[in-house]
């Protein structure tokens, strides 16, 4: 039923929002460059952007879609995600370093991995304003891929860290706190689990586990 209002509620304002923001382009075209007008419609184009997204958010975490894996390299594939995010004002603040190594195959579906890496990069970077450095590494252990997403940020405060999972829990001022049980959504989708490892002071680091796959075949 939540997913069925889910749907509802996204079609219903998805639709206006759309020719919203083709009327405010269209309005914006006809505005020189430096005009404080244009400025003002494209601070509304970003208002749009955000309210799609949110409205995207709800439906990823209300009526989630089951996967389509393809065997995937790791390594490729989080250089290909990343590769985008460097547009991002807070990702392009950052050392983002990939340590992993070449050959780690795993049945992914692309699209529903992309977003949990796009969400561990987006909230390692905003946790550093100042700037820092994001680690993603990569090992096998048992059988099984371990992928570590580590910033160098303050840490998740001790009172959120038992229900940072949960829907709508979040410590930023924006945002509907749906980002990260939608990745444990698709973590676990794939077989896999992510936990969360955080001390004051000490960053965060996210570790997932994953199975990994033979050459030739799905996951071991």
């Amino acid at each position: 039923m939540v997913g069925e209002l889910a749907a509802k509620i996204a079609h219903e304002i998805k639709n206006p929002l759309a020719g919203i923001s083709g009327a405010v382009q269209l309005l914006a075209r006809g505005l020189e460059p430096g005009d404080r007008r244009r400025e003002v419609l494209e601070e509304v184009r970003g208002e749009i952007h955000r309210l799609d997204e949110t409205i995207l958010d709800l439906l990823r975490f209300a009526r989630p879609l089951p996967p389509r894996p393809q065997l995937t390299d790791l390594r490729s594939f989080v250089r290909e995600v990343i590769e985008p995010l460097k547009r991002n004002e807070a990702v392009a603040r950052q050392e983002v370093e990939v340590a992993i190594p070449e050959g780690l195959l795993l049945m992914l579906d692309t699209k529903q991995m992309s977003q949990v890496f796009s969400n561990q990069i987006l909230n390692a970077s905003q946790a550093m304003p100042e700037g820092g450095a994001v680690q993603i590494a990569g090992h096998e252990e048992s059988g099984a891929v371990v992928i570590t997403v580590r910033d160098e940020g303050p840490g998740v405060p001790p009172e959120l860290q038992d229900s940072i999972f949960d829907p709508f829990v979040t410590s930023k001022t924006r945002g509907t706190g749906l980002g990260l049980s939608i990745v444990k959504k698709n973590v676990a989708s794939h077989g896999g689990t992510i936990v969360l490892e955080s001390r004051p002071r000490e960053g965060a680091c996210f570790r997932i586990e994953l199975p990994r796959a033979t050459g030739d075949g799905p996951p071991e």
